[in-house]
């Protein structure tokens, strides 16, 4: 029996596959700050502030039922204007909104890849200052020690400001 409740990841479509393929039947939650940064390169400039302020609140909504009516008035403000931005976020809407299923206080925390970012970044931090493992094992223990540190303190460092 597979615990695995969720993938969260960046959108690499090479990675959605493989996901498909290796955790078939795993929901996969789309990072929505690298959506949103997909967004904002789509935007012109003087909407770079507009848009993705007003797609921030369809994932703050208190709900999914709530989360979809803010992306409906979304689409009716912007399809005109925006229609490939519109599309964008329509398309992968669905794995966008997977956090909604698991209990509030999961959602900052799961709809987000940044955690998960934070560790590489912690693992090379502290691989470049080691330079050098005396053999393949210990450096197996130093990232294991690392991932068992993160694992038991990854909730109380959730995203800030989003």
């Amino acid at each position: 029996m597979n615990d695995l409740q969720l993938v969260t990841v960046d959108g690499n479509p090479g990675l959605l596959r493989s996901l498909e393929t290796l955790l078939p039947g795993i929901p996969i939650q789309r990072c929505v700050v690298h959506k949103i940064w997909n967004v904002v390169g789509k935007c012109p400039r003087n909407l770079r502030n507009i848009v993705p302020a007003e797609m921030k609140s369809i994932f703050y909504a208190t709900n999914h039922e709530e989360a979809l009516e803010r992306f409906k008035a979304f689409k009716e403000r912007w399809q005109q204007q925006l229609p490939a931005l519109v599309g964008c976020i329509e398309k992968d809407l669905d794995s966008l909104l997977h956090f909604y299923s698991f209990p509030y206080r999961h959602w900052i925390l799961i709809r987000s890849t940044n955690v998960i970012e934070r560790a590489f970044k912690e693992f090379r931090r502290r691989v470049k200052i080691m330079e050098t493992f005396p053999n393949e094992a210990s450096c197996h223990r130093i990232m294991f020690s690392l991932a068992k540190l993160m694992n038991e303190n990854w909730k109380y460092k959730p995203t800030k400001n989003f």
